[in-house]
């Protein structure tokens, strides 16, 4: 079959117009995405889904990636919570110099009431983080104003899901309210 006596062009496809027309020899790389990267593409053309539906990326017949219909990008999980756009499982690494970390946590604790006399006096107390190990940094700021005169001397993960902050007083004595603190861990 040689449309118009035509025998084609390798790597040249047939594309029908429609009934009562002739079909064509068309270059079959304007048809498809090409292995080896595509020429004369517009803002028109996309690599994705027209329909409700992830679209997933796969090495070894086995899922890495996901985009999701919702625009969340997953990798290697095929599933987000809530409104997150991201989630990545396993670690990472964050800039060519970077660390390579394994999980962030963001929360909030809370630390009762408490006393503390004497100037340069240390006080610690402990903040339950769930996930938290040792070796983590930590980062931890009062969602409320400090009373006036106590400082927070360090913070750092003591045991395995505990925080530990130490106050320090720059006056003869400091009652202190229960205080919130939004936490991060950086593991």
């Amino acid at each position: 079959f040689m449309p118009g006596g035509l025998a084609g062009t390798s790597g040249y496809v047939l594309t029908s117009a429609g009934t009562g027309t002739s079909p064509t020899w068309t270059n079959s790389s304007s048809l498809a995405w090409s292995l080896n990267g595509n020429t004369g593409t517009t803002t028109s053309n996309f690599l994705g889904t027209t329909d409700a539906k992830s679209l997933v990326f796969k090495t070894n017949n086995t899922e890495q990636m996901r985009l999701t219909q919702g625009g969340a990008l997953l990798i290697n999980t095929t599933s987000a919570s809530g409104s997150e756009v991201f989630n990545a499982n396993g670690s990472f690494k964050l800039g060519g110099s970077g660390t390579i970390l394994t999980n962030i946590i963001k929360g909030t604790g809370t630390i009762s009431a408490f006393t503390i006399s004497g100037v340069g006096t240390t006080a610690t107390k402990t903040i339950t983080v769930t996930g938290a190990n040792t070796g983590a940094s930590v980062i931890i700021n009062p969602q409320s104003s400090l009373p006036g005169g106590l400082v927070i001397a360090y913070s750092y993960v003591n045991a395995t899901n505990t925080i530990t902050v130490a106050f320090v007083s720059t006056l003869s004595s400091i009652s202190v309210s229960a205080l919130t603190f939004d936490i991060t861990v950086i593991q």
